[in-house]
């Protein structure tokens, strides 16, 4: 019995392991080739620092517009958030944009004492024009590669769900089994209760003369 209390003890420890293998490990900084980082860096900065006709300098004409709306929510964002670095790049396939354009996609970030600040950027030029970030999101999750964070997102956070369900689950079955263990010798051979006896009458009965 004792060796089934330990387990017992270690299950609460067992679903922390099983929850913390659902997260999602820190992703590496990567090297982005000079003129791109140049460029998305210089407006990250320009950002954080509260200066938006700086920030607008690396921003494309058709973008400049939502820069004015977004940036002081952006900027909250990121002024305490210390220096971001690329955790993920990637470039257009060349293929799928006129042979003149140039496009790229990356996400920076930074982890301060657990919270994280993102940016995902998307930085474009034509011909050998300096590079323009046209679009940009900017908060406090973790990051996640292109396109799918959001999703990525519901879709660890339905698996930490569904492990901890199962966890919960084998825990009750356990305790269940536990359980059936330990009433096992009551449950195979059950106590008998003595069989009351009746005692026995006897009348004697005299034959008459």
């Amino acid at each position: 019995m004792r060796r089934q209390s330990k387990f017992l003890v270690l299950l609460p420890m067992l679903f922390a392991f099983l929850v913390a293998a659902c997260g999602v490990n820190e992703p590496k900084e990567v090297v982005v080739p000079d003129e791109i980082d140049r460029v998305a860096s210089a407006f990250l900065k320009e950002v954080q620092a509260g200066k938006m006709e700086a920030a607008e300098r690396h921003v494309a004409p058709t973008a400049r517009d939502e820069l004015q709306q977004t940036f002081a929510k952006d900027h909250k964002i990121l002024k305490n958030s210390g220096k971001m670095t690329p955790r993920f790049y990637l470039p257009k396939p060349k293929g799928s944009m006129a042979p003149q354009d140039s496009e790229t996609r990356l996400v920076y970030a930074v982890n301060n004492d657990g919270k994280w600040t993102s940016a995902e950027i998307r930085v474009f030029r034509i011909d050998d024009e300096p590079y323009e970030v046209d679009y940009w999101n900017i908060n406090n999750n973790v990051p996640q590669p292109f396109g799918i964070g959001t999703e990525f997102s519901k879709i660890r956070n339905g698996i930490v769900g569904v492990m901890a369900a199962l966890a919960l689950l084998c825990a009750i079955g356990l305790g269940i089994l536990i359980w059936l263990v330990r009433r096992r010798p009551a449950l195979v051979s059950p106590e008998i209760e003595p069989e009351k006896r009746v005692a026995a009458v006897t009348t004697r009965v005299e034959d008459g003369e």
